[in-house]
């Protein structure tokens, strides 16, 4: 069975915050029934005041353990008298036994070894607790002295001080009580309420997580229902997650490209329709030329073959335009780099076109102030066919007797060429769209008031494909300017 991925997130938190409770319920467990015995030992530890004090006093007196090293005897008896008859110890103190000294005394007995070779029996009265076989003597070093080796590693120690000095400690072993039904008892039903806890902890957390997942998860569906009606045409989708985060940005981005596709399908629909448009124009008027000829309308004479030439003529220019445009497209436009003087090459492109303004009595003007600093890595052949579209442009929209005017200059390590011209002048809301393919300024598409509408947007390729930017505006003869800037750089 595939899960998607909502259930997959759902059940790595789930299962993940799942483990992290049952890991903390049974830390948790483990450190309260250990410390709980721990805490009785403190607490009975806290409650031997009677005790502490015959220490401190056997100190005081002797200056040392020596008295009680080794002697359980003695030292039972210590406990015995210190505990009382209270719980606790807390019964008036006896007095310490007193120090064995003199010819008459009594040697110390071996330790843990009674008189009569007889084990210690069950505990003194009044020790119903069994403190004497869990308490123990540790010197300031927390080296065992006397007492319960059980004790000697015990957690519930209490210090024993003398003069503003730590000499010992007293140390308790873990209770028995803990062990009791009673204690037991508490112990479990605490455990079972932490236990039913968890559980209502970990339902909660797998609520949370199967609403996270579907919170993250659903902005992510959306997108790819929206990315398959893309993938199938339908290039009008858009997505909305109503979020700023990183799906809120990816739902952005979807969205622009899906505006770029759907930019680019109708630019490659009006690209169909305005070239088949173009070519239609001129393969009519060659039909009805070829028709009238076969039908004996007209002759063959020289008017009508010029008329036929001028008709392939265009048709040829404007399907290499289209060419030409195509392969920049894919980058398949050939370009051979090389140092190019803008100054000769302006020279040489404004006296070919002489003749297109002369026809118009359009007067040329050409402004070079620093010709030796205007050279720049370049396809010759293309900056010619690039100067060339935009003088033909010039002189085909200029009214007759107009003026252009042609700029060189540096600006910085970039070249800068201006075009500009007499009226009349595009529209200002033309201005952005003159590069566009097939867009002319004029609301009718007739060839005989306007060109191909391929010339500027074969010179906007390649000068992009020079590195350089072009632009247009509104020209100081009340016309329109161009203005071209190219990067001088350096040859490949």
């Amino acid at each position: 069975m595939r899960l998607s991925i909502t259930y997959k997130l759902f059940i790595a938190l789930a299962a993940t915050a799942a483990l992290i409770v049952a890991v903390l319920l049974a830390t948790t467990q483990w450190s309260i029934w250990r410390g709980f015995a721990d805490h009785l030992s403190r607490l009975e530890l806290a409650r031997m005041d009677n005790m502490v004090v015959a220490l401190e006093t056997i100190y005081r007196r002797d200056g040392n353990w020596s008295t009680l090293q080794g002697q359980q005897r003695t030292w039972h008896d210590t406990v015995r008298n210190s505990i009382g008859p209270g719980p606790g110890g807390r019964g008036r103190a006896r007095p310490p036994p007193p120090h064995p000294s003199g010819p008459n005394a009594n040697p110390p007995r071996p330790p843990n070894n009674p008189p009569n070779g007889r084990r210690p029996g069950p505990p003194p009265r009044g020790d119903p607790l069994f403190l004497g076989r869990r308490l123990a003597l540790l010197d300031s070093t927390r080296t065992f002295v006397v007492g319960a080796r059980v004790a000697e590693r015990a957690s519930a120690v209490r210090p024993i001080v003398v003069d503003d000095r730590t000499v010992g400690y007293l140390a308790l072993a873990r209770s028995r009580a803990a062990d009791n039904a009673t204690n037991q008892a508490f112990l479990i039903g605490q455990l079972k309420t932490m236990s039913w806890l968890a559980l209502a902890a970990m339902a909660i957390i797998a609520i949370i997580s199967f609403v996270l997942a579907r919170h993250f998860l659903n902005p992510v569906h959306n997108i790819a229902a929206g990315a398959r009606r893309l993938a199938a045409g339908d290039y009008a989708t858009r997505v909305s997650v109503g979020r700023t985060d990183e799906l809120g940005r990816l739902a952005d981005d979807f969205n622009a490209l899906a505006v770029k596709l759907d930019n680019s399908e109708s630019a490659r629909r009006q690209w169909v329709a305005d070239t088949s448009h173009e070519l239609r124009t001129p393969i009519a008027v060659l039909g009805a030329e070829v028709e009238a000829l076969q039908d004996g309308v007209r002759k063959a004479d020289p008017k009508t073959l010029s008329r036929l030439h001028t008709n392939i003529g265009q048709l040829t220019r404007l399907v290499a335009d289209l060419n030409d445009l195509a392969r920049a497209d894919v980058g398949a436009l050939a370009f051979s780099m090389a140092p190019v003087l803008l100054s000769d090459l302006v020279a040489d492109v404004v006296a070919d076109t002489a003749e297109l303004f002369e026809t118009k009595q359009i007067s040329v003007e050409v402004i070079d102030d620093k010709p030796a600093a205007t050279v720049i890595v370049g396809d010759p052949v293309r900056l010619r066919q690039l100067l060339g579209n935009l003088l033909s442009n010039a002189a085909q929209y200029t009214d007759d007797g107009g003026r252009v005017r042609v700029t060189l200059d540096q600006s910085g390590e970039d070249v800068v060429l201006v075009v500009e011209d007499s009226p009349p002048a595009p529209p200002e809301d033309a201005l952005t769209q003159l590069f566009d393919r097939f867009y002319r300024a004029e609301s009718s598409r007739n060839r005989a008031s306007g060109g191909s509408g391929l010339g500027l947007a074969i010179a906007k390729a390649i000068v992009e494909a020079h590195s350089g930017t072009i632009s247009a505006g509104r020209s100081d003869f009340g016309g329109l300017q161009v203005t071209i800037v190219l990067p001088q750089g350096t040859e490949n």
